[in-house]
């Protein structure tokens, strides 16, 4: 990781994550661990100096990902369902309170 990115990451941590995110390219994933895996293996090469943790959490909260406990990532597949959307909802509120700065 260059001194731009981790300059980029210090200001904005969260679009500095994003910009990665959008490079991903999954390959043969089939289930939502499948995909937290290629991602964590993804933003682990592109991402070496900041620490990224699989299924952080603290207390009851948990993320699929938390990079630099700055950033938390979760991930759904088949999100198909006005309920799953509404699960997620409550999810991202848990989580906000695991990375709030």
């Amino acid at each position: 990781m260059g001194t731009m990115d981790k300059l980029k990451f210090w200001l904005d941590d969260v679009g500095a994550v994003v910009q990665k995110i959008e490079r991903w390219r999954p390959r043969k994933c089939a289930t939502e661990k499948d995909y937290e895996k290629s991602l964590y293996e993804f933003l682990h090469k592109e991402m070496p100096d900041h620490q990224i943790t699989k299924q952080s959490g603290r207390g009851r909260v948990r993320a699929d990902l938390v990079i630099a406990d700055r950033v938390a990532i979760e991930l759904k597949h088949n999100l198909d369902t006005t309920a799953k959307y509404q699960r997620l909802i409550g999810q991202i509120e848990r989580v906000l309170t695991f990375v709030e700065k």
